[in-house]
Parts: C-alpha cells; sequence; structure tokens
C-alpha cells in the first residue's frame, strides 16, 4: 500500500508552491555548492555561505517528495526526503567543523598530531553526509522510474549517480576519493540535483493550485 499525504495536510501544501520551493532551493543549493567549492569568499562570508547549502538541500528535498507525491506517492520518495534531511544537517556540521578547525589551525596552535587527528574527524563526517546524499539520490531515482513527469532516464541516472558516489567513497575509506586516487562524483550528484531542479520548474504550471 503506497503513502498519501495526509487530507487533512492537502488542503495547506499547495503542489504548484512545492514545486516552485524544490526547483528554487535545489538551483541555490547547487549554487552555494559550487561557489564553497570555486571562489575564496573571506573569513566572514565563508560560514555563513557554507551554512545555507544544508538548509537549502533539506528543503528542497522535502518540496521535491510533495511534487513527487501529487500525482505517483511512493515509500521510496518518502525516505529520500529524510535521508537528504539528515545529509543536510551533517554536511553544515561537517562544512563549519572544518572551517572552525583550519581556522584554528591557521593561527598555528595546533600540533601536528591534532591536525592529523582532526582532520580524521572531517573525514569521518565528510563520509556520514556522502553516504546520505548516495542514499537520498538512490531513492528519489526510485521515486521517479514510473513516475509521469521524470521517468526512466531521471531515475536510472539518479540510482547509478548515487551508487557510484557511496561505492567509490568506500573504495577509498577513511581517504575521500579524490585524495585517494580516483574521482569526486560530487559535482555529478550536483549536475542531476540541478536538472531534476529545471525540470521541476518547467512543470510547475500543469500542477493543481
Amino acid at each position: 500500500m503506497q503513502p498519501t499525504i495526509p487530507r487533512a495536510a492537502q488542503a495547506t501544501w499547495d503542489p504548484s508552491q512545492a514545486a516552485l520551493t524544490a526547483g528554487a532551493a535545489g538551483i541555490l543549493a547547487v549554487a552555494v555548492y559550487a561557489l564553497i567549492v570555486a571562489v575564496p569568499l573571506g573569513d566572514v562570508a565563508t560560514p555563513f555561505v557554507a551554512s545555507l547549502f544544508g538548509p537549502l538541500l533539506a528543503g528542497a528535498s522535502v518540496a521535491l517528495y510533495i511534487v513527487l507525491a501529487v500525482e505517483r506517492p511512493s515509500f521510496s520518495g518518502l525516505l529520500a526526503a529524510i535521508a537528504n534531511v539528515a545529509a543536510g544537517a551533517l554536511v553544515t556540521a561537517m562544512l563549519l567543523v572544518q572551517l572552525a578547525v583550519d581556522d584554528f589551525a591557521d593561527e598555528g596552535r595546533l600540533s601536528s598530531s591534532l591536525e592529523d587527528a582532526f582532520e580524521r574527524v572531517e573525514f569521518g563526517l565528510d563520509l556520514s553526509w556522502d553516504v546520505f546524499i548516495a542514499a537520498g539520490t538512490i531513492l528519489f531515482g526510485l521515486a521517479m522510474l514510473r513516475h509521469p513527469r521524470f521517468g526512466r532516464w531521471f531515475g536510472l541516472s539518479g540510482i547509478v549517480v548515487g551508487a557510484a558516489l557511496y561505492a567509490l567513497n568506500f573504495a577509498t575509506f577513511p581517504t575521500p576519493p579524490a585524495d585517494g586516487g580516483l574521482i569526486d562524483l560530487g559535482p555529478l550528484v550536483g549536475a542531476w540535483y540541478a536538472v531534476v531542479s529545471v525540470r521541476t520548474l518547467r512543470f510547475r504550471s500543469a500542477l493543481p493550485r
């Protein structure tokens, strides 16, 4: 039996608004991710911008589940949203811990052994967030396989990139794939969510209001 949106909530959840939220927050999350990776923002702006990524990812994922559930409710879509909310919390912790430790290390107040220990903590948080975002991506892919607005292309590509992200992270554990001689699939996962976000915005007007 497939889960459905509770009747009491249907009156307050606007699918068109959910599609706007999913699309806009998803695109903003990808833009923030690219900004953090590619652009030096300074001591004040960097932690502020980094703190936006996790909440944007979480909000976009919950809204995407609502959009998917309007036409094809699925348990995998619900689990995907839950996994990505957890991923958003973990990546926020990872980024802010990383920035705080780097700031302390730049002042020369950490011994080499402590730096190594904190680096392992950062790697552990990095892997934890990758586990949840990989799970969320695979589950959203499953929810999209037979969805009338997405279908097999979105579904299969999400499953493949999510599974590949998961596999590569554990192939080099506890070192991140990029540091272990493999490919960092983070940008590819981000690109998948960007395309999903654009697709969601494109069919927003076709949803009931």
